[in-house]
């Protein structure tokens, strides 16, 4: 910086000095009493001396001149400044354009122009660096308009000034694998304040005894995951005493209900009109068919929770959050003793032997309870003689076992059956652009395709496979074709009544549905894992392929006795056929959006989806599923009811039970005498046994559902003959009903 000063000397006189003074007149710039040098005097004209100024920075200086060495004018003061639109910068020793702006090189004569949005400078410079709330995605890319992103672009991040993909920190409760990418996972805490990743990091820092992906690892012995913290377990006299507890609670309710069938005299009042009206509701729900309802919408919740671990489908936190009520329908060995899955076993392994092994041992302890108690039956019967029929015994006991063990394995298989499977699912974190680095999602501690640890799970999950997924399969196949063909005949047998929790809601036409629903829900919540996780688009496609498959095989063949039943469950199809085209659009908008950023083109997913984000995806679906299907299932069940009227059953006091009607070997009809009067005057006969439909429906009610009798004023309306199993008498007669009730062939 050089400035220029002139001054006009005279002698004493006040006369100017017309000629130079050469090496005798002198200027000295001070600042901060240091001389500072860089000064020159040049004789203009006059008696003019110029006094070119040569400052090193911009600030304030003082000026002296000095004549043979003494001072011959007053002190000046000298401000160095940059001018208008310009600062001092490298610490004063030049000026520039401000932060911000950089040198306008157009005609409008401004010395500097603002930066582009997005942009920055330091001052002095051009723009090359991205503005604050800003980063630079692509590290080879420099840094202008088009390449810095806005900081909106990643959940969970801050930008600052000059930032980069390498440089943004993590906010509270985010976290990712590698500072290299943009694939940024909140760890799932309830609140910012509660979350275990504390932020402020390139890759989100962890709180103290807690590490892995999203810090959901517990490095603590005996401590457990939960809602963004480790927690520590509760001690195993707990968890004993819990599930102690439970077993005496399920024995004493099922010994009061025993006592008071045998002895109601015993039982007070008050309570005994309690529990018949408890018993009385719950008779009259399954009248209603409670069970197929139950069973399939059990199947259908299990089948959705698993879009996020099977499917590697990222859905908002609400959809959890709302799931997270029917977490009992999932049948975990966790859930059922109020023990994390963390406490049960601190190793994925040790945890799937104990979910898989804990209902085959609850299913022998029941089989050897009912064994011994058959063979003490038979002994009994022998008049106190020990008379041991070891083979019979084992076989009342098989057969007595199999509605507990059919109703343990279809509540279990689907949970046990994940479990095994989950050997299989592993979750991506970014590592590179073009790398991902996969963790079991079980056991975050666990690194899938490279660690010893989750070798040895594949090794076990593929021997449990054998035992559950597929075993319980050939199970159901094996009992269903044994009592295929009593079923077909109507000829019930022992073992059709004791597997009746497979058939029952089918015609028996269909009976080997329950295999196909069994398939269904290994298949859509196992086997797809066997996929590996970087086709999981792959799983999605096959997955709504087989929904498919099911859904229509499930509308053309009807196999639901109830047509409320049928209508519930291609509703609930449908939703999962709904769900996984839901789940595919969702996987296409951020592997898609993944892609293109890999190459350096921006919001390609919102240009060809026209969604900001895949969440408006998942509401748009969850609204479309609400407004169309809620209604329709609440329609049929509001109908259903509507047309039900009371249900009445006659019991047996010998057994406290409906008649059952068999057909032995041989037989092809059942004969009743009805306790009418002969009606006068006479009517046609099928006028009479319409009259009596009604009274006969009421004690025979499992069988007069299977026949589907009608009412007695749609039967005398209706046109078409009467044809069902039933003779009917009209004979006066005063005998009991459990008297009247024969057992003849009729041909």
């Amino acid at each position: 910086m050089t400035f220029h000063t002139f001054n006009t000397h005279s002698d004493m006189d006040a006369v100017s000095v017309a000629h130079a003074l050469p090496d005798r007149f002198a200027a000295t710039l001070w600042a901060n009493d240091s001389n500072i040098s860089g000064t020159s005097v040049q004789y203009v004209t006059g008696g003019e001396h110029e006094v070119v100024l040569s400052p090193p920075y911009v600030g304030h200086y003082m000026l002296t001149l000095k004549l043979d060495g003494a001072r011959v004018d007053i002190v000046r003061r000298v401000v160095v400044n940059c001018g208008k639109d310009k600062v001092a910068i490298d610490g004063g020793a030049a000026c520039g354009c401000e932060a911000g702006f950089e040198p306008n090189t157009d005609a409008s004569g401004l010395p500097c122009k603002p930066c582009d949005v997005g942009t920055s400078s330091v001052a002095g410079a051009s723009c090359g660096v991205c503005a604050s709330g800003f980063f630079l995605r692509d590290l080879s890319a420099e840094p202008s308009k088009a390449n810095c992103k806005p900081c909106t672009e990643i959940d969970g991040v801050k930008c600052g000034w000059n930032a980069t993909i390498r440089t943004i920190t993590m906010q509270t409760n985010y976290w990712r694998l590698s500072d290299l990418v943009s694939d940024v996972w909140p760890c799932g805490g309830s609140s910012n304040a509660s979350s275990s990743c504390i932020g402020g990091e390139t890759t989100g820092r962890c709180v103290d005894g807690q590490g892995g992906p999203m810090c959901k690892v517990c490095l603590r012995e005996n401590w457990y995951y939960m809602d963004g913290d480790c927690k520590e377990c509760p001690t195993a006299k707990d968890a004993v005493y819990r599930a102690i507890g439970i077993f005496v609670a399920v024995a004493l309710v099922l010994a009061f209900v025993r006592l008071l069938f045998l002895f109601p005299e015993r039982v007070p009042v008050d309570l005994r009109s309690l529990t018949y009206l408890i018993l009385r509701l719950v008779r009259k729900l399954l009248a209603y068919g409670l069970q197929p309802k139950l069973k399939i919408f059990v199947a259908f919740y299990q089948i959705m929770t698993q879009f996020g671990s099977t499917y590697s489908v990222r859905l908002p936190q609400y959809y959890w959050d709302w799931m997270r009520y029917f977490d009992f329908l999932t049948f975990g060995l966790d859930e059922l003793l109020g023990v994390p899955a963390g406490c049960l076993a601190k190793d994925f392994v040790k945890r799937v032997l104990l979910s898989a092994f804990v209902p085959l041992v609850a299913i022998f302890m029941v089989f050897v309870l009912l064994a011994l108690r058959a063979g003490y039956t038979r002994i009994a019967q022998h008049d106190g003689q020990p008379v041991w029929h070891l083979q019979a015994a084992l076989s009342d006991g098989l057969l007595w076992t199999t509605p507990f063990a059919l109703l343990v394995t279809f509540a279990f298989v689907p949970s046990v059956s994940a479990n095994i499977f989950k050997a299989w699912s592993c979750q991506g974190f970014g590592l590179t652009q073009t790398e991902n680095r996969y963790y079991l999602r079980e056991d975050l501690s666990i690194v899938c395709y490279e660690s010893d640890a989750h070798a040895e799970a594949v090794k076990v999950a593929i021997v449990l496979m054998v035992v559950w997924p597929i075993g319980v399969l050939v199970l159901y196949a094996v009992l269903l074709l044994a009592a295929r063909r009593s079923l077909l005949s109507r000829t019930p047998t022992r073992l059709a009544r004791s597997t009746s929790f497979l058939h029952r809601d089918y015609y028996p036409e269909c009976c080997y549905f329950e295999l196909i629903d069994l398939v269904r829900r290994t298949v859509l919540m196992g086997w797809v894992l066997l996929i590996d996780e970087t086709s999981s688009f792959v799983r999605i496609l096959i997955g709504l392929m087989f929904s498919l498959v099911i859904f229509t095989l499930t509308v053309i063949r009807r196999p639901y006795r109830h047509w409320e039943d049928h209508y519930f469950a291609v509703s609930s199809q449908f939703m999962i056929v709904v769900s996984f085209i839901g789940a595919m659009a969702v996987k296409l908008y951020e592997d898609v959006n993944a892609l293109a950023e890999q190459q350096g083109v921006y919001d390609l997913s919102t240009a060809v989806f026209g969604f900001d984000s895949s969440e408006g995806i998942v509401n748009l679906l969850l609204s479309f599923t609400v407004l169309m299907i809620c209604p329709l299932l609440l329609s049929t069940l509001v109908y259903k009811v509507a047309q039900e009227g009371p249900v009445l059953t006659c019991l047996l006091r010998s057994t406290h039970k409906p008649p059952e009607l068999t057909l032995m070997k041989g037989q092809k009809y059942h004969l009743f005498n009805s306790r009418a009067r002969r009606i006068t005057p006479p009517q046609p006969a099928s006028a009479c046994a319409c009259s009596r439909l009604p009274m006969l429906a009421q004690t025979f009610g499992a069988l007069g559902r299977t026949l589907r009798l009608p009412s007695s004023g749609s039967c005398r309306e209706s046109s078409r003959p009467l044809s069902a199993f039933w003779m009917l008498m009209t004979l006066t007669t005063s005998r009991s009903w459990n008297s009247m009730w024969r057992r003849a062939p009729l041909y």
